[in-house]
Formats: structure tokens, C-alpha cells, sequence
């Protein structure tokens, strides 16, 4: 029997069309969900002017839309499926294979990018189960992104150095290039918004969570193995790509490739109900100039209970030192922790683990990083109001070695841009 056999006749989303039967030597499928998208052509391009993986390849389009779509939406799909029917006949390429679905318009419940991930990845990993090939890689991207030449050898030169990787994230870049260059409140917009993900990320590495990343659908890849055992993807209308993200980390083996770029869309856009094009459209309707973020000081509240954790050697005893850190955590933080339970689930973790690297495991199980966006939310609306992103980042940044205090918002976000590339390939976990 095939690897995923089991995942697909309980959990996929089941086949919408039949293609070719695949190459023996397939390597690589990109994914791609597509609604109401007029540039696509463009970034599809990008893609096929990176240099090759050096193996075969495909890409797995899903063309998708609501069952109650309007007119104009449903007008671009019809033309988006027609311009790459055309685009595939003039196709001269030998490497890869370009595979078009249109699945029937989705239910308000389900329509949205998850379900057009999804019903992609699942279609990929029946491919690979095909060939039984395990080690087969899916690539998320999305229809409004750009990547950099490199693209493909990298992510290749990567699971072939590490053949053992569950999968990696993309270092990314929001283009900041064309109009969105000439419209100050929009370049300002996609400033703010992009060092708001730098900061929490590198925030959350500084606290040693081991789980830190970040979750573009436009910017990971995993193998096929990996997204059978985790169940696949979500059927979010949006944050997909962060739900999916926290099922494969704890799996471990999970990595970060900076040595590439992926370029994702900085427009406005209607399309999710929140992400980067929904939060560039209110930031902008609203008249705002800054972005406020979780106040550094709960970062630095929380971090020791965190290096506890970590730097562990052996299993405790006893739950004593957590009890002494706790008493050294402010009270009303405290307070809210131990209404979220978390006592008693740090309490679990070690009364269910019968050693270190279960008990770390299961920690980790019991304090997510879902639980710890819970806390951080309840602290924001009980008495540590979110801060401007340029004086937290400043901080942080401060903490990690940098002094880049004064400096503009754009110029903090370059630093932060090239702390994450001078990582290279990194393991987060």
C-alpha cells in the first residue's frame, strides 16, 4: 500500500480531475489557488524564469470561486482559465507539467484560499502517492507573489542536503516596487505591516519559543510525507497557512531558507477576511500612520519561564522552579495566566511525561503558540495596551545587540530583513 492511502480515501478532499499519469521522476509541485486574479500570468512567469529544480516538476493550479461570486469576479476566473489554457499550448518545456482545476464554485462555508489550497496539495500528494514516493515535495505559493531566479535551486539544493527535513519556510519580501512606490500610505502601510511580523517572530525567537515562524501561504514547502501525517490542510477562508504550520512544527525537523526571496503582493484587496491586502485596505480607509503591537515588556515577562523549558537537562523533580517563576511574573499577568489554565497544563505536561524530551514536548503541546496569543490578547484588553511597532521593534532590537533606536520605521525593517538572511538555512526545530 502507497503511503497515503489512508489520508486520502478518509481526509483529502477527493479528485476534481483527471490528469497525465506523472513523470517517474517527479520531484517538485508547486500549488497555486487563484481567484480574481488579473496579474497572474505575471507571477506564474517569474516561476518559470527561475532557474529549474533540475528534475521534473509540475504546477497544480486551482482556479476557484464562491457559489454566490459576482459577475465581475466570476468574468476574471473565466478569463484567467482562458489565458492559461492558451499559455500551456504555447508551453515549450520538457521539465514540467502545468495542470489547470476548476472545481464547482465552493459554499460560502467553505470558499476561500484553504479550500483551494487544500483540494491543490491533496491532488499533489495523490500524485506522489502514484509513484509511492514519500519524499515528494509540495511548494505553496500564491497567484499575486514573484520570486527571485534562485527560487528552485535552492529550495532543491535544500531537501537534498537535508533528506530527513518535514519541510521549510521562505524568507519573503513584500514588493514594494511599481505603484505602490509612488502611493506614500500605501508603502507606509505595508512598512508597518511587514515589521509587525518581523518584530512578533523574532520577539517570539528572542522568548525562546521554539515554534516561531512565519505562516505565508505564499512561502513554505513540506513534504508529502509530512502533510499526510498531519492531516493536511485546513479549510480556513484565511490563515490557512498558520493553522497548517502549527500541526508540522511540533513534528520537528522543520527549517527556515533564507538563501532565496519570495516576493508576495503589497496591494489592497478584498479577497480574505484578513491578511496582508485586507489589513493594507483598513490601515488605509482609517487615516493610520504607526502600527501598534503587543508591548515588548510581555515578551520579556514571559521569557524566563520559556528558558526554563529549554534549557532543561534533565527531567525536574518537581514543579518548584516554575513556581518560583511565576512569583517573579507580574501579578496581574500571573493572574491571567492561571485563569487560562496554565498551571494546570504546565501540571499535566510533567505528571504525563515520563522523560525530558516528552515533558518538553508535551510543554509545548499544553502552552501553543494558539495559547500564547490567547494570553498576550487577554493582557492587551487588561492593562498592557499594544505599543507603536517602531519603539517595541527598537527594544528588541536593542535586546539582540542592535541599537537602532530613532531610526525610521523602513529602516528598521531592512535590519530586520537582513537578520533573517544572514541566517542562511537555519533548523527552527
Amino acid at each position: 500500500m502507497s503511503f497515503a492511502e489512508t489520508y486520502l480515501s478518509r481526509y483529502a478532499s477527493g479528485q476534481v480531475q483527471k490528469f497525465p499519469e506523472p513523470d517517474p521522476d517527479l520531484f517538485l509541485i508547486v500549488i497555486i489557488p487563484v481567484f480574481n486574479e488579473p496579474d497572474f500570468i505575471n507571477s506564474l512567469q517569474s516561476l518559470l524564469s527561475a532557474e529549474a529544480p533540475g528534475d521534473s516538476w509540475e504546477i497544480i493550479i486551482v482556479v476557484n470561486e464562491p457559489a454566490n461570486c459576482t459577475v465581475e469576479n466570476h468574468r476574471q476566473n473565466l478569463k484567467t482559465i482562458i489565458e492559461l489554457r492558451s499559455f500551456k499550448e504555447t508551453l515549450k518545456r520538457t521539465d514540467l507539467q502545468i495542470h489547470l482545476i476548476t472545481p464547482k464554485p465552493f459554499s460560502r462555508k467553505k470558499a476561500g484560499p484553504g479550500m483551494a489550497r487544500k483540494i491543490g496539495m491533496d491532488e499533489a500528494v495523490r500524485r506522489f502517492n502514484y509513484l509511492n514516493r514519500p519524499e515528494g515535495i509540495l511548494v505553496s505559493y500564491d497567484a499575486d507573489t514573484s520570486c527571485s531566479s534562485n527560487y528552485f535551486k535552492e529550495l532543491a539544493g535544500f531537501y537534498r542536503k537535508f533528506p530527513d527535513a518535514g519541510g521549510c519556510t521562505l524568507f519573503f519580501e513584500h514588493n514594494l516596487e511599481g505603484s505602490i512606490s509612488q502611493n506614500p500610505d500605501q508603502l507606509n502601510a505595508i512598512i508597518q505591516y511587514e515589521l509587525y511580523l518581523r518584530y512578533f517572530k523574532l520577539a517570539l525567537e528572542w522568548m525562546t519559543f521554539p515554534y516561531a515562524n512565519y505562516a505565508l501561504g505564499s512561502a513554505f514547502s513540506v513534504r508529502a510525507q509530512r502533510y499526510v501525517i498531519v492531516g493536511g490542510m485546513g479549510l480556513q477562508q484565511a490563515g490557512e497557512d498558520f493553522y497548517f504550520l502549527q500541526k508540522c512544527l511540533p513534528h520537528g525537523n522543520f527549517w527556515e531558507l533564507n538563501t532565496t526571496t519570495v516576493f508576495p503582493s503589497a496591494r489592497t484587496s478584498d479577497r480574505v477576511p484578513f491578511g496582508t491586502g485586507p489589513f493594507i485596505s483598513k490601515f488605509i480607509e482609517e487615516g493610520r500612520i504607526g502600527l501598534d503591537v503587543y508591548s515588548f515588556d510581555l515578551f520579556r515577562a514571559l521569557q524566563p519561564l520559556f528558558k526554563w523549558v529549554n534549557l532543561l537537562g534533565e527531567f525536574p523533580e518537581s514543579l518548584s522552579e516554575v513556581e518560583r517563576i511565576f512569583q517573579e511574573i507580574p501579578e496581574k499577568m500571573r493572574n491571567r495566566m492561571m485563569d487560562l489554565s496554565w498551571g494546570n497544563k504546565i501540571k499535566t505536561a510533567f505528571e504525563e511525561s515520563a522523560g525530558l524530551i516528552p515533558f518538553k514536548k508535551r510543554f509545548y503541546h499544553e502552552i501553543s503558540l494558539l495559547q500564547l496569543i490567547r494570553l498576550l490578547n487577554d493582557l492587551t484588553a487588561e492593562g498592557f495596551p499594544k505599543l507603536p511597532v517602531q519603539n517595541e521593534f527598537s527594544l528588541l532590537m536593542n535586546k539582540l545587540g542592535n541599537d537602532l533606536e530613532g531610526q525610521s520605521s523602513a529602516d528598521l525593517l531592512l535590519a530586520a530583513q537582513r537578520i533573517e538572511k544572514e541566517k542562511g538555512i537555519t533548523r527552527i526545530n
